[in-house]
């Protein structure tokens, strides 16, 4: 058997909404775990989060965060076991708080207790030249002496904002120069295209011109939003408008027309317009009136008749209704197609439900469908429905039961059984239930 998976309803903390009674919820960005008791958010009950322990590893004790306020930040202090242990250690807090100045100490069988500390002064040994005297007087001055790789002389500086005199700066890696004055263009920007310095400080046409290498024209710059051009060459422009250009010559400015299509826009009458169409039916004059008169036999006739007709070729029915009255109806033809247009695949949007209606009777005459649903793009089962202009309407709560023995699926995961039976037992497979998000 295929296990399914099981997806609690889950989301942003922000978002957690009140749960169900026994409703499990899980918070996507700080991983933690709620059950409700009564659909209030304020009463949804915390049962654990993994921003409160770390995990051990295969060299690494785990240990207990104490995660600061939410608003201040997501740091914690950790108490944290030791990587490695020879047994099971317990550690027994004392049962009230100590005094002040009193220390946690143990009695060696690990029950802790607070009592006082005696501590006496110590010497500093090892430290380096300068460093005892910075330490009890801690001075630039003394910390320049205790230091040995310093740059410059001078008392420290802690200022956000400090004045430096003349430093040279070698080649910084970063720097912003938001509030720099006085960098000469000529000599302190380097990377400058030829006549780019000329022109930066004069700003002619002239100097831009010297500097652009693949200008087209001379003259001076144009910055017009509708400047006028006097007869300029445009080659063959990749796009543009043309909503307000006029004099464009049908039989040699439009390229793509069909034959005889300019003479018919020059000169739009019927037999222009019969040599331009390439697959029309019979000749002469276009016809426009609303009763016009067509030579030929016209005929429409109702037939009836109580014997059996055969048709030996195919039959075509241009009605809006076709109703067939038998017992039963015999079909020989494997696929049934519904929707077409004229016998072909639309071409768009029909707007219409396509499925089978069949009429019964329940307290009152009623009708059930099965239909592909053209505003949702499913297939729907309904046990009572209305139409109206090829649309069908379920009733409230009125979607039809289906009996099956076992239900299969072919979808993005491929075919897999998602219902099956074996015995008297009902399998549940390949599939995920997901509690949703919030």
């Amino acid at each position: 058997m295929a296990a399914p998976v099981l997806q609690i309803k889950r989301g942003l903390l922000v978002n957690l909404p009140g749960l169900r009674a026994g409703e499990p919820g899980f918070t996507t960005d700080s991983h933690d775990l709620y059950v409700g008791i009564d659909s209030t958010t304020a009463n949804n009950k915390f049962f654990g989060s993994h921003r409160y322990w770390t995990k051990n590893t295969t060299t690494t004790g785990s240990g207990v965060n104490f995660v600061e306020g939410t608003t201040n930040g997501a740091h914690f202090i950790t108490l944290k076991a030791p990587d490695s242990l020879s047994g099971i250690t317990t550690l027994t807090l004392p049962s009230a708080d100590g005094s002040n100045g009193q220390a946690l100490v143990t009695n060696g069988s690990g029950t802790l207790s607070f009592a006082s500390v005696t501590t006496s002064a110590g010497t500093l040994t090892g430290a380096g030249t300068g460093v005892t005297s910075f330490l009890t007087t801690p001075s630039s001055a003394n910390l320049a002496a205790a230091v040995t790789d310093e740059t410059g002389t001078g008392a420290l500086v802690f200022a956000t904002s400090p004045t430096l005199v003349t430093p040279v700066l070698g080649t910084p890696a970063s720097g912003t120069l938001t509030n720099c004055t006085g960098l000469p263009i000529s000599s302190g920007v380097s990377g400058l295209a030829a006549g780019a310095a000329a022109f930066l400080a004069t700003p002619s046409s002239a100097n831009l011109a010297t500097l652009l290498t693949d200008e087209t024209g001379t003259g001076a710059n144009v910055h017009a939003t509708s400047p006028t051009l006097v007869t300029p060459l445009l080659g063959t422009p990749t796009s543009g408008t043309l909503t307000n250009c006029t004099g464009l010559p049908i039989s040699t400015g439009v390229s793509g027309l069909g034959g005889n299509v300019a003479t018919f826009l020059a000169t739009p009458s019927s037999s222009n317009l019969a040599a331009a169409l390439t697959d029309e039916t019979g000749s002469g004059s276009v016809v426009f009136s609303a009763s016009p008169t067509f030579t030929g036999t016209l005929s429409a006739a109702t037939v009836t008749t109580s014997g059996n007709v055969t048709v030996g070729g195919n039959l075509f029915v241009n009605g809006s209704t076709t109703q067939v009255n038998t017992t039963s109806l015999t079909v020989e033809d494997s696929l049934i197609e519904l929707g077409l247009v004229d016998g072909n695949a639309p071409s768009s949007d029909l707007n219409v439900d396509l499925g089978i209606v069949f009429n019964y009777y329940t307290s009152s005459a009623k009708k059930a469908a099965v239909f592909w649903d053209d505003s949702v793009s499913r297939i729907v089962f309904a046990d009572d429905v209305s139409e109206s202009s090829g649309v069908l309407t379920v009733a409230a709560n009125a979607y039809a039961s289906i009996e099956v023995e076992s239900i299969f699926i072919n979808d993005c995961a491929g075919q897999s059984a998602l219902i099956t039976c074996s015995g008297t037992t009902r399998s549940l497979e390949n599939i995920t239930i997901d509690g949703g998000s919030f």
